[in-house]
């Protein structure tokens, strides 16, 4: 991939990778007698449901992060 804006506007850093969604399942802990429950601490991440967020659904930029978690669009010139 190759990308038109790599540093942050507002800090300068270079970008460190893209903002992802990623869909997961938070696991419940044992049901107590009562029908209470908490969790058990842990989530099933489900890699297949990740992508990148993008402002135009399918379209041609990518939303980047710096390490000082700034945000910003890019196009994308080449993926």
């Amino acid at each position: 991939m190759k990308l038109k804006t790599l540093q942050c506007p507002e800090c300068g850093e270079k970008a460190q990778g893209t903002v992802e969604v990623i869909t997961g399942c938070a696991l419940f802990g044992p049901i107590n007698q009562d029908g209470s429950l908490d969790y058990a601490c842990d989530t099933e991440i489900w890699w297949d449901d990740q992508r990148t967020v993008t402002d135009k659904g399918e379209g041609s930029r990518v939303l980047l992060i710096c390490p000082g978690a700034h945000q910003w669009f890019s196009d994308v010139i080449e993926w």
